[in-house]
């Protein structure tokens, strides 16, 4: 089983975060019920909030992930996945990842130049996109639902909201090549 002893914990500005990165020096965090990600220190004191590029009323939530440089926001139920300054929020690209009615993307992963995202209800793709020019390199059909991805030591990993198992994916095929009980039993999301 996961090892699974808190390093450190804080309170957010929402009791329901969706999304979680970190640049080395910050945390940012995303939650449906607000219209920023929040930047916050290590010891937990909100540094600013970056406003999200979709009003307050039409965001659902999502992940986050840093590239080095720039955090990459998948906005739920849009099917939009941003690029955007860390400092200031400036949107630097948008993908449009789905054009469908109900485009359940959440995640994002970011891989070397490429990123991750993952449809985790009802059609449970995982999507392997260029970075760059937002072309989708493949696409697999996945049975869990997906709702974090991570790229970890160069491998990818996901935590299913089904059975609280964190899997690890096989970048060239989908297949789950391991999984292991999630520490945070019913919390998938962040």
């Amino acid at each position: 089983s996961a090892d699974c002893d808190v390093q450190f914990s804080f309170l957010t500005s929402s009791p329901s975060p969706t999304g979680l990165c970190f640049d080395g020096t910050y945390l940012y965090s995303t939650a449906g019920d607000l219209p920023f990600i929040d930047k916050y220190s290590l010891d937990g004191q909100l540094v600013a909030s970056i406003p999200i590029p979709l009003s307050s009323s039409n965001f659902y939530g999502g992940d986050l992930d840093f590239d080095g440089t720039n955090l990459w926001l998948m906005a739920e139920q849009h099917g939009i996945l941003y690029k955007m300054n860390p400092l200031n929020g400036e949107v630097l690209s948008a993908l449009t990842i789905s054009s469908a009615s109900d485009p359940n993307y959440a995640s994002c992963a970011y891989d070397n130049g490429y990123l991750w995202v993952n449809e985790y209800f009802s059609e449970h793709l995982l999507l392997h996109i260029n970075a760059t020019t937002g072309v989708i390199e493949d696409t697999f059909n996945i049975i869990p639902g997906i709702i974090s991805l991570r790229i970890i030591n160069g491998d990818l990993y996901g935590v299913d909201y089904n059975t609280d198992l964190l899997h690890k994916f096989d970048k060239t095929t989908g297949a789950i090549l391991s999984s292991t009980p999630w520490c945070i039993p019913n919390f998938s999301l962040g």
